[in-house]
C-alpha cells in the first residue's frame, strides 16, 4: 500500500486515503450493529439451571426514532442482564447487538442479543421556560435592575 502510494502525487495521495478511512469506517459500521433508540419497555428477568450451569436472560425492547417507529425486542444473557439497571424507560439510548440465527425444525429463528448499551450522547435534561413568561417579565421592568453603568464583562 505505502510502495503503490509514492507513485501516486500529492492530490491523488489524500483522495486515496479519504476512500480508504470510508471503508474502514463502513466496514466497520457494518461489523459493529448499532441500533439507536428509546427504551420502550422491559420484560421480566427469566432464568434457569442446564446442565451447563445457570443462566439469566433479560429482554427489552427498544423503539427506533424514525418517521416510523420499529419496535425491536433485544436479549441480554448472563451478567450483561444488569446493564439496563441504570437507564429508566423512555431513556434514549444506544445498543450494540449481534444477530445471531439457529435452525430448529426446519424453523429459523433469529436473537438479537446486545453487548453494549450507552446513553444517547446528544440529550440534555435542561428545560427552557416558556416564551410568555420571559415576554411578561420584560414588559413588567420591575422584574430586573439594569444598571448599565457595571462593568460585569469577562474582559
Amino acid at each position: 500500500m505505502f510502495i503503490y502510494c509514492e507513485i501516486l502525487d500529492f492530490k491523488n495521495r489524500i483522495f486515496f486515503f479519504i476512500l480508504v478511512k470510508l471503508y474502514i469506517y463502513y466496514l466497520i459500521k457494518i461489523i459493529i450493529m448499532e441500533i439507536k433508540g428509546r427504551l420502550f419497555a422491559i420484560l421480566e428477568e427469566q432464568s434457569g439451571t442446564t446442565a451447563k450451569g445457570t443462566w439469566k436472560k433479560q429482554e427489552f425492547i427498544l423503539e427506533t426514532i424514525e418517521q416510523f417507529p420499529r419496535k425491536v425486542c433485544i436479549s441480554l444473557w448472563g451478567e450483561k442482564t444488569e446493564f439496563l439497571r441504570h437507564f429508566a424507560i423512555g431513556d434514549e439510548i444506544n445498543v450494540y447487538i449481534n444477530l445471531e440465527s439457529r435452525e430448529y425444525n426446519q424453523r429459523w429463528f433469529t436473537d438479537v442479543r446486545a453487548w453494549k448499551i450507552d446513553k444517547e450522547s446528544g440529550q440534555t435534561t435542561v428545560s427552557t421556560p416558556s416564551v410568555q413568561n420571559q415576554t411578561q417579565e420584560v414588559a413588567d421592568g420591575s422584574k430586573g435592575d439594569f444598571n448599565p453603568t457595571t462593568e460585569d464583562l469577562p474582559f
